[in-house]
């Protein structure tokens, strides 16, 4: 399962993912951008008895290149891939590819204004 999740708004983030780990019984893995293996080939490793593992990418991998192929051997996988980004530049071809993928689910996490801050608030207080 591949997880796009887009915007600022990190506490909202970080409890969507947790739900998800805790759903898919997964164990969370954090990586920070100077620490995302050099190959795609790692978030697909699964030993014999070991729980689901739930990836967290905090940015795009540099030097990875998306594309059906690749996309489909990580959605397929036991593993689930979460990419956390502020933001993504939709005009560049490979981030195309990962936002369109039909298997990916994209979803948007804005800073509320206004009336929608005062519900977020008293949401997150319940």
């Amino acid at each position: 399962m591949i997880t796009v999740l887009l915007g600022p708004d990190n506490f909202s983030k970080r409890n969507y993912i947790s739900s998800l780990a805790d759903k898919n019984k997964a164990e969370m893995v954090d990586f920070a951008v100077d620490d995302i293996p050099a190959k795609l080939e790692s978030f697909l490793e699964q030993d014999l008895f070991a729980k689901k593992k739930l990836f967290i990418l905090e940015s795009l991998p540099a030097g990875y290149e998306f594309n059906n192929d690749i996309l489909d051997e990580l959605a397929d996988s036991a593993n689930l891939i979460v990419f956390s980004l502020d933001k993504i530049d939709k005009r560049v071809a490979n981030n195309k590819v990962l936002l369109f993928y039909k298997k990916a689910e994209v979803k948007e996490f804005p800073l509320p204004h206004g009336s929608e801050l005062d519900s977020w608030i008293i949401n997150r207080e319940i």
